[in-house]
Protein backbone atom coordinates (compact mmCIF):
# COMPACT_ATOMS: atom_id res chain seq x y z
CA UNK A 1 0.00 0.00 0.00
CA UNK A 2 0.88 3.44 -0.70
CA UNK A 3 1.39 5.68 1.97
CA UNK A 4 -0.25 8.25 0.80
CA UNK A 5 -3.33 5.86 0.63
CA UNK A 6 -2.86 5.07 4.41
CA UNK A 7 -1.99 8.22 6.52
CA UNK A 8 -4.51 10.87 6.71
CA UNK A 9 -1.71 14.09 7.40
CA UNK A 10 0.52 14.22 4.77
CA UNK A 11 2.57 16.59 6.62
CA UNK A 12 3.61 13.39 8.55
CA UNK A 13 5.19 11.68 6.04
CA UNK A 14 8.97 12.29 6.02
CA UNK A 15 8.72 10.95 9.99
CA UNK A 16 6.92 7.69 9.12
CA UNK A 17 9.25 7.46 6.16
CA UNK A 18 12.43 7.16 8.50
CA UNK A 19 10.41 5.27 10.44
CA UNK A 20 9.68 2.67 7.78
CA UNK A 21 13.32 2.45 6.71
CA UNK A 22 14.39 1.29 10.22
CA UNK A 23 12.37 -1.50 10.20
CA UNK A 24 15.10 -4.24 8.73
CA UNK A 25 17.68 -2.40 10.05
CA UNK A 26 16.97 -2.92 13.81
CA UNK A 27 15.56 -5.59 15.89
CA UNK A 28 11.71 -5.87 16.41
CA UNK A 29 11.67 -4.61 20.53
CA UNK A 30 13.38 -1.50 19.42
CA UNK A 31 11.77 -0.71 16.33
CA UNK A 32 8.67 -1.41 18.54
CA UNK A 33 9.85 0.88 20.69
CA UNK A 34 10.00 4.28 17.90
CA UNK A 35 6.33 3.12 16.48
CA UNK A 36 5.45 3.49 19.97
CA UNK A 37 6.94 6.99 20.72
CA UNK A 38 5.78 8.26 17.31
CA UNK A 39 2.04 6.98 17.68
CA UNK A 40 1.85 8.52 21.30
CA UNK A 41 2.76 12.03 19.48
CA UNK A 42 -0.04 11.40 16.91
CA UNK A 43 -2.65 10.08 18.61
CA UNK A 44 -5.72 10.85 15.86
CA UNK A 45 -3.13 9.10 12.87
CA UNK A 46 -4.92 5.81 12.51
CA UNK A 47 -1.95 4.55 10.85
CA UNK A 48 0.36 4.78 13.17
CA UNK A 49 -1.99 3.58 16.06
CA UNK A 50 -2.63 0.57 13.67
CA UNK A 51 1.17 0.24 12.83
CA UNK A 52 1.98 0.24 16.91
CA UNK A 53 -0.52 -2.43 17.60
CA UNK A 54 0.01 -4.84 14.72
CA UNK A 55 4.15 -4.92 15.40
CA UNK A 56 3.36 -5.20 19.42
CA UNK A 57 1.44 -8.42 18.03
CA UNK A 58 4.16 -9.16 15.94
CA UNK A 59 7.17 -8.86 18.70
CA UNK A 60 4.72 -10.96 21.20
CA UNK A 61 5.14 -14.19 18.62
CA UNK A 62 9.22 -13.46 19.34
CA UNK A 63 8.17 -14.82 23.38
CA UNK A 64 7.52 -17.36 25.51
CA UNK A 65 3.53 -18.88 24.90
CA UNK A 66 2.36 -17.33 28.01
CA UNK A 67 3.68 -14.11 26.97
CA UNK A 68 2.67 -14.56 23.77
CA UNK A 69 -0.75 -14.74 24.57
CA UNK A 70 -1.36 -12.10 26.60
CA UNK A 71 0.56 -9.62 24.08
CA UNK A 72 -1.11 -11.06 21.28
CA UNK A 73 -4.64 -10.85 23.17
CA UNK A 74 -3.79 -6.89 23.62
CA UNK A 75 -2.76 -6.42 20.10
CA UNK A 76 -6.24 -7.51 19.17
CA UNK A 77 -8.02 -5.75 21.84
CA UNK A 78 -6.04 -2.28 20.43
CA UNK A 79 -7.12 -2.99 16.82
CA UNK A 80 -10.94 -4.18 17.30
CA UNK A 81 -11.03 -0.29 19.29
CA UNK A 82 -9.29 0.90 15.71
CA UNK A 83 -12.00 -0.66 13.38
CA UNK A 84 -14.38 1.39 15.28
CA UNK A 85 -12.87 4.95 14.35
CA UNK A 86 -12.67 3.72 10.49
CA UNK A 87 -15.59 5.02 8.70
CA UNK A 88 -14.29 7.78 7.20
CA UNK A 89 -10.91 6.31 6.39
CA UNK A 90 -10.11 5.70 2.84
CA UNK A 91 -10.35 2.47 1.52
CA UNK A 92 -6.65 1.27 1.63
CA UNK A 93 -6.16 2.45 5.49
CA UNK A 94 -9.58 0.24 6.23
CA UNK A 95 -8.05 -2.94 4.41
CA UNK A 96 -4.84 -2.53 6.60
CA UNK A 97 -6.29 -2.10 10.16
CA UNK A 98 -8.49 -5.22 9.28
CA UNK A 99 -5.87 -7.73 7.89
CA UNK A 100 -3.98 -6.94 10.93
CA UNK A 101 -6.73 -7.23 13.68
CA UNK A 102 -8.06 -10.74 11.54
CA UNK A 103 -4.15 -11.84 11.52
CA UNK A 104 -3.43 -11.12 15.38
CA UNK A 105 -7.22 -12.02 16.54
CA UNK A 106 -6.53 -15.64 15.15
CA UNK A 107 -9.28 -15.19 11.92
CA UNK A 108 -7.38 -16.30 9.09
CA UNK A 109 -10.73 -17.10 6.92
CA UNK A 110 -11.48 -14.09 7.13
CA UNK A 111 -7.91 -12.31 5.97
CA UNK A 112 -8.24 -14.60 3.23
CA UNK A 113 -11.45 -13.00 2.09
CA UNK A 114 -10.28 -9.67 2.94
CA UNK A 115 -7.32 -10.64 0.10
CA UNK A 116 -9.94 -11.91 -2.31
CA UNK A 117 -12.50 -8.86 -1.74
CA UNK A 118 -9.27 -6.15 -2.31
CA UNK A 119 -8.00 -8.37 -5.83
CA UNK A 120 -11.94 -7.53 -6.78
CA UNK A 121 -11.45 -3.96 -6.42
CA UNK A 122 -8.56 -4.08 -8.36
CA UNK A 123 -5.68 -3.29 -5.35
CA UNK A 124 -3.38 -5.88 -4.40
CA UNK A 125 -4.86 -8.21 -1.98
CA UNK A 126 -2.25 -11.39 -2.40
CA UNK A 127 -0.15 -10.67 0.73
CA UNK A 128 -3.43 -10.77 3.13
CA UNK A 129 -5.20 -13.80 0.81
CA UNK A 130 -1.45 -15.63 0.98
CA UNK A 131 -1.07 -15.35 4.50
CA UNK A 132 -4.73 -16.17 5.68
CA UNK A 133 -5.70 -19.15 3.08
CA UNK A 134 -2.10 -20.67 4.29
CA UNK A 135 -3.24 -20.68 8.47
CA UNK A 136 -6.83 -21.75 7.09
CA UNK A 137 -5.62 -24.52 5.45
CA UNK A 138 -3.12 -25.58 8.37
CA UNK A 139 -6.32 -25.01 10.97
CA UNK A 140 -8.49 -27.50 8.47
CA UNK A 141 -5.37 -30.28 8.28
CA UNK A 142 -5.60 -30.19 11.91
CA UNK A 143 -9.24 -30.53 12.30
CA UNK A 144 -9.02 -33.69 9.81
CA UNK A 145 -10.56 -32.04 6.89
CA UNK A 146 -8.01 -32.62 4.58
CA UNK A 147 -9.16 -31.84 1.08
CA UNK A 148 -10.20 -28.57 1.98
CA UNK A 149 -7.25 -28.49 2.90
CA UNK A 150 -5.45 -28.61 0.40
CA UNK A 151 -7.62 -26.49 -1.44
CA UNK A 152 -6.67 -23.53 0.64
CA UNK A 153 -2.88 -25.00 0.75
CA UNK A 154 -3.28 -24.24 -3.38
CA UNK A 155 -5.22 -21.10 -2.84
CA UNK A 156 -2.13 -19.36 -0.72
CA UNK A 157 0.69 -20.59 -2.93
CA UNK A 158 -0.77 -19.17 -5.89
CA UNK A 159 -0.84 -15.79 -3.90
CA UNK A 160 2.29 -16.29 -2.63
CA UNK A 161 3.71 -17.27 -6.59
CA UNK A 162 2.63 -13.39 -7.79
CA UNK A 163 5.84 -12.36 -5.56
CA UNK A 164 9.21 -12.13 -6.69
CA UNK A 165 10.63 -13.79 -3.45
CA UNK A 166 7.73 -15.41 -1.77
CA UNK A 167 10.04 -16.83 0.73
CA UNK A 168 11.07 -13.50 2.16
CA UNK A 169 7.65 -11.97 1.96
CA UNK A 170 5.18 -15.05 2.98
CA UNK A 171 7.89 -16.49 5.42
CA UNK A 172 6.98 -19.10 7.59
CA UNK A 173 3.02 -18.81 6.32
CA UNK A 174 4.82 -19.52 2.34
CA UNK A 175 6.44 -22.99 3.96
CA UNK A 176 3.07 -23.94 4.92
CA UNK A 177 1.30 -23.34 1.84
CA UNK A 178 4.46 -25.57 -0.41
CA UNK A 179 3.82 -28.04 2.28
CA UNK A 180 0.01 -28.62 1.73
CA UNK A 181 0.66 -27.76 -2.31
CA UNK A 182 3.62 -29.11 -2.95
CA UNK A 183 5.74 -31.23 -0.63
CA UNK A 184 7.60 -31.15 2.79
CA UNK A 185 10.95 -31.06 1.15
CA UNK A 186 9.75 -27.81 -0.64
CA UNK A 187 8.31 -26.43 2.74
CA UNK A 188 11.40 -26.91 4.45
CA UNK A 189 13.92 -25.27 2.07
CA UNK A 190 11.77 -22.32 1.82
CA UNK A 191 11.53 -21.77 5.58
CA UNK A 192 15.47 -22.44 5.69
CA UNK A 193 15.53 -19.74 2.74
CA UNK A 194 13.27 -17.47 5.27
CA UNK A 195 15.39 -18.11 8.13
CA UNK A 196 18.76 -16.86 6.15
CA UNK A 197 17.28 -13.80 4.83
CA UNK A 198 16.23 -12.29 8.63
CA UNK A 199 19.27 -10.74 9.85
CA UNK A 200 18.30 -11.55 13.32
CA UNK A 201 16.63 -15.08 12.69
CA UNK A 202 19.05 -17.33 14.58
CA UNK A 203 19.49 -13.87 17.82
CA UNK A 204 16.24 -12.05 18.40
CA UNK A 205 14.03 -13.52 16.64
CA UNK A 206 14.86 -17.13 17.32
CA UNK A 207 12.22 -18.37 19.76
CA UNK A 208 9.62 -17.21 16.99
CA UNK A 209 11.07 -19.20 14.44
CA UNK A 210 11.96 -22.38 16.77
CA UNK A 211 8.12 -22.21 17.37
CA UNK A 212 7.02 -22.10 13.60
CA UNK A 213 10.14 -24.83 12.80
CA UNK A 214 8.44 -26.89 14.92
CA UNK A 215 4.92 -26.17 13.93
CA UNK A 216 5.92 -26.78 9.60
CA UNK A 217 8.01 -30.05 11.20
CA UNK A 218 5.24 -31.48 12.77
CA UNK A 219 2.59 -30.76 9.98
CA UNK A 220 5.59 -32.38 7.12
CA UNK A 221 6.19 -35.43 8.88
CA UNK A 222 2.12 -36.39 8.74
CA UNK A 223 2.37 -35.56 5.28
CA UNK A 224 5.61 -37.79 4.58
Amino acid sequence: MRLQDLVLDPSLHPEIQRLQKMSTKIPLEKYLEHVRLLARKYPQELYLQTKYAAILGDWGQTLNSSRERKIKAKAAVLLSKLLKKLRNAPYPLKCYVRNEYYYHSGQPFKQYQLGVERLKKGSNGHFSAGVGASLYAYDLFLRGQIKKAYEYGHLSFHHWSTFEHPEKVGGPFFALSLALSRSPTEARAAFKKTLKADPYGDTLHQHYYEKEERRLEALCTLLE
